[in-house]
């Protein structure tokens, strides 16, 4: 008797390319909030650099390096 695999070999191999591009890339939904943490540091500096003149000497000049 002999084995047929009607090109599973190929399909397994290309299965486990995409698995492992799959799990290098981070989720929708996780880059989503990502995005959103990113924006929100964002409007934070702009915040502090817009106020800075508040800010004491010493502070003024550890916030805005």
């Amino acid at each position: 008797m002999g084995a047929v695999t009607y090109g599973a070999a190929r399909s397994s191999a290309n299965a486990k390319g995409r698995s492992r591009a799959a799990a290098r890339r981070k989720n929708l939904f996780v880059r989503f909030l990502d995005a959103v943490a990113e924006s929100r540091m964002q409007q934070v500096h702009r915040e502090i650099t817009r106020h800075a003149y508040l800010l004491p000497p010493a502070e003024r000049a550890r916030w805005l390096s």
